[in-house]
């Protein structure tokens, strides 16, 4: 997995025009306006897991912020496993 980089959205809008499915980035707001319609933004769980892993860095007694990060740290492990065992993005998505 990974995020859309550079350009500053240029380089995702030229490449989705008004296309439609997933446009995953960091949540920079020159992507806000990419795409058509039916046009989906996600966003990126690292970069999502950043953020709560600063947060316990600033207050390692942040139980919720320990919570997040160990659960995404979780997450992201089945998916290495998934990917290293060569599962199909079908199976993974299930």
């Amino acid at each position: 997995m990974g995020c859309w980089r550079g350009g500053g959205g240029e380089g995702a809008r030229s490449w989705l025009g008004k296309g439609e499915g997933s446009l995953q980035t960091d949540g920079y707001q020159a992507y806000d306006n990419i795409g058509g319609p039916k046009l989906v933004n996600v966003g990126c769980w690292a970069h999502a897991r950043r953020k709560f892993v600063d947060a316990v860095k600033v207050n390692p007694q942040d139980a919720a912020a320990v919570a997040m990060a160990t659960r995404m740290d979780a997450l992201f492990l089945v998916d290495r496993h998934a990917r290293q065992e060569q599962v199909s993005i079908e199976t993974r998505l299930a």
